[in-house]
């Protein structure tokens, strides 16, 4: 998996919230701005749909929050 980002959208990973049974929360806003970088392109990640678990362990090691 190689993540593809200038330095603010990588950062935005970090604020991603971490919900029920330690999934990260894409629905809330900075969930869905993480996600709405990865439609336009602007967060490139090869390999994502095929490592999902993965993904959810890299956003969960970059989250700051509780």
């Amino acid at each position: 998996m190689t993540i593809q980002a200038d330095s603010a959208t990588v950062m935005q990973l970090s604020n991603v919230r971490i919900g029920f049974a330690g999934m990260p929360n894409y629905l809330d806003s900075t969930g869905r701005e993480v996600v709405t970088s990865i439609l336009r392109g602007k967060l490139k990640i090869d390999g994502l749909f095929g490592n999902l678990t993965v993904l959810n362990q890299v956003t969960r090691l970059f989250s700051v929050g509780p």
